[in-house]
């Protein structure tokens, strides 16, 4: 019996994500369970937050024989989404559970939202330590950047240090177990990485940048300038079938 490779994320794990009808591309956890032969269990979900991913990883284990489970990765969110269950919606599903999610928590800040996400870290941590489970988690999309784009744009850099003295102040920052954590702490400071901007993103993120940078520059109004080797297209952040390619040879080589 080939063992379980579980698999928790948002749409840059979930096979189901919109970006991807219609198209060729096959998600990371596929295409690593065919090189590990394993078989693949994906909880991953478009838009999920880090309670779904932790939630959703945990009601597996617990709902099955971990002894069955050969290795769990976790490839985490950002932290200011909010996720939240509801009953299924059609009655031949009675009983069971679905899984929401809001783009921004409207409830707290961004400092309680990264807090809160470092909490799901160890526990997942503890979860697969209490159950003698191989695991790897990591940053797969940023967790605090695009948020401080957003909504602090003009305190840019200071909220950003803040958002790693936070991060660096956390009770669970010293528990984090550094060779299970691809790329921890997550913020190059430290020499960590988030994995989707230290793959796919690279190209990618400095391109925009340059063009924030350079507004008046016409090399940048054109769309087919931006690099779009490993994603979707200029104004699609996922990857593509090369990029899901990528990521998967990079999380293989550090498992």
């Amino acid at each position: 019996m080939r063992k379980i490779l579980l698999v928790g994320g948002d749409s840059f794990s979930d096979q189901y994500c919109h970006s991807y009808d219609g198209t060729d591309i096959v998600t990371w956890p596929i295409l690593l369970a065919k090189k590990l032969d394993m078989t693949l269990k994906c909880v991953a979900q478009s838009g999920s937050g880090n309670e779904q991913i932790y939630s959703s990883i945990q009601d597996y284990v617990c709902d099955h024989n971990p002894e069955n489970i050969g290795m769990i990765i976790a490839a985490w969110s950002k932290a200011e989404r909010m996720d939240f269950e509801h009953a299924h919606p059609r009655p031949h599903r009675k009983g069971k559970r679905t899984w929401h999610n809001t783009r921004v928590n409207p409830r707290g800040e961004l400092y309680s939202f990264i807090r809160k996400s470092i909490r799901n870290f160890h526990n997942l941590q503890m979860l697969c330590e209490n159950h003698s489970i191989k695991y790897k988690q990591f940053q797969m999309i940023s967790l605090f950047m695009d948020y401080v784009s957003e909504y602090h744009s003009h305190t840019y850099e200071e909220t950003r240090l803040d958002c790693i003295k936070h991060i660096n102040e956390s009770p669970q920052f010293f528990h984090i177990d550094k060779s299970n954590f691809i790329g921890w702490p997550i913020y190059n400071e430290a020499g960590g990485f988030v994995v989707g901007d230290y793959t796919v993103h690279q190209q990618w993120r400095e391109f925009h940048k340059l063009a924030n940078d350079n507004p008046d520059s016409s090399f940048f109004k054109s769309a087919k300038d931006v690099p779009q080797d490993y994603v979707i297209g200029p104004h699609d952040g996922h990857p593509n079938k090369a990029g899901h390619k990528l990521i998967m040879e990079f999380i293989h080589e550090n498992l």
